[in-house]
């Protein structure tokens, strides 16, 4: 049995031909039948229900959509004795579809829909990005695009959130100009995106990535320049004047101190006397080189002025301060260096108290530092509380 509807749907007049499977099939669309058919076989095995889009051929010759459910009842053997169905025509709501595909299609950016959890569609230009076909090929790679966030502090990624958080409105809690994540393309290039979040319906959002690269690049670039010194690749002041107060904080919170190390060349306006200030740049470089060789990846070493140097490094005790010292100045001293063969720096150490502005420190260990050079130099003086 059809109802009027179902006759209505494929272009027919209400109960005027036989209602069979075997005639419902023949305006289902030759390629989809298998399809349907196969749904059909499979659903009464296993004793489900089953819900399938496909296309039939309207009488009037044209392709339309429906979608179609179907349940079925057993009898006591188990047996499939009755299906029952229902029919939708959907065309319009497809043809929305496609009209809304091709608006994601014309757009340069990244444009994805999604819940939050799982994509449901996505632009040519992300799935050209990830180098996928399909968003089939996308979906079986990954479970959701905030998976390719890059974990980088510069950025926003998964990282950054509690376990159960959900990426999209941690997004949208943040100011516009830091919803900026990385991901990297298909050749494994990464890119810098802004992202723009908007309702879709009551539960998907649509999704925009600007690619920004250029722009964030531009920006590392200066704050590279301004973060370092130019001749020897030390940190700069400025980096230190930004910057000193966190790594004060997060050495307490680890219950270390910060160490406080300044240095300079021993004699080195004789350097630039005998030799030339060309000369004396390449060994103001070569120390910074040799320096880095002796600390840890952590530590920071800042061009203070001239041949001076701080180095800023966590430590538990003025005693591990001291020898990480005096195991930089035999470095030094053992080093060959070109031109003037060897040099040797003076040192002065002190232990950021709690408590204590940094300048203090500083100070302390500049006053080492005085002392040290005033009792024959190439040598480690740490300062007094």
């Amino acid at each position: 049995y059809w109802s009027d509807a179902v006759y209505r749907i494929f272009g027919l007049e209400p109960q005027k031909i036989k209602a069979t499977f075997e005639t419902f099939l023949s305006y289902v669309h030759p390629e989809d039948r298998d399809l349907l058919v196969r749904e059909y076989k499979d659903s009464i095995q296993a004793c489900k229900a089953y819900n399938i889009i496909h296309r039939i051929l309207h009488h009037d010759g044209s392709v339309r959509y429906v979608e179609e459910r179907c349940r079925h009842t057993y009898d006591l053997e188990g047996n499939a004795v009755k299906s029952i169905g229902t029919v939708y025509d959907i065309t319009e709501r497809i043809a929305d579809q496609y009209k809304l595909q091709r608006l994601f299609d014309l757009q340069k950016n990244i444009v994805i829909q999604t819940d939050g959890k799982k994509l449901k569609r996505a632009n040519r230009s992300m799935l050209h990005f990830f180098g996928c076909d399909s968003m089939k090929h996308f979906n079986e790679r990954y479970h959701c695009v905030c998976e390719r966030f890059v974990r980088n502090d510069r950025f926003f990624h998964l990282g950054k959130l509690r376990e159960d958080a959900d990426w999209i409105e941690a997004l949208q809690a943040l100011p516009t100009k830091e919803r900026i994540v990385s991901m990297l393309d298909a050749l494994h290039q990464p890119h810098a995106f802004n992202v723009s979040i908007n309702h879709f319906d009551d539960d998907d959002f649509i999704v925009v990535f600007t690619d920004i690269s250029e722009t964030i690049l531009e920006q590392f670039s200066l704050e590279q320049r301004v973060s370092r010194d130019h001749l020897t690749g030390a940190y700069s002041r400025d980096f230190f004047d930004t910057h000193i107060d966190t790594l004060i904080e997060k050495a307490q919170k680890r219950n270390r101190s910060l160490g406080v190390i300044l240095f300079d060349i021993d004699h080195f306006k004789n350097v630039n006397d005998t030799f030339g200030h060309d000369v004396g740049d390449i060994v103001l470089k070569h120390l910074v080189v040799t320096v880095k060789y002796s600390i840890r990846d952590e530590d920071l070493l800042i061009r203070w002025g001239g041949e001076e140097f701080l180095l800023i490094a966590e430590t538990e005790s003025d005693e591990n301060l001291r020898r990480m010292t005096e195991h930089i100045r035999q470095r030094v001293e053992q080093e060959p260096f070109a031109s003037v063969e060897y040099i040797t720096c003076s040192f002065g150490t002190a232990v950021h108290q709690r408590g204590e502005t940094i300048e203090a420190a500083i100070k302390r260990a500049d006053n080492a530092l005085y002392k040290a050079k005033g009792s024959g130099r190439n040598r480690v003086v740490q300062s007094e509380v």
